[in-house]
């Protein structure tokens, strides 16, 4: 039946997209938190993508937004190591007050 608004179709007819983006994995990083976690040592991260220095942001509000956008990225990152390794606990995010590079952790 037609409508002027639809129309009802058959359940096999229907047409879906996809849902949402697809979540990108640097490999790099895949492999220092891997090799970290396993040894229960700390990576520090010092490439450009995951530094976060005070003096490259104008406010408070600018640092702490990206450090909690790195962090975030690190974190997924993370999450997916400990589920292909078999590992378990949660990544603890600490940032070196000088350097800012991230210091990421596995913590049970």
């Amino acid at each position: 039946m037609v409508d002027s608004i639809g129309e009802i179709i058959d359940l096999s007819e229907q047409v879906t997209g996809s849902r949402g983006a697809t979540a990108k994995y640097d490999d790099g990083l895949l492999t220092l938190l891997s090799s970290a976690f396993k040894a229960g040592k700390v990576a520090r991260l010092s490439g450009d993508s995951y530094v976060v220095l005070r003096s490259n942001y104008s406010s408070e509000d600018e640092y702490k937004n990206a450090k909690q956008a790195v962090g975030a990225e690190i974190r997924k990152h993370a999450r997916r190591v400990v589920e292909a390794d078999g590992l378990t606990g949660k990544a603890s995010v600490q940032w070196h007050p000088e350097t800012g590079q991230p210091q990421v952790s596995l913590k049970a």
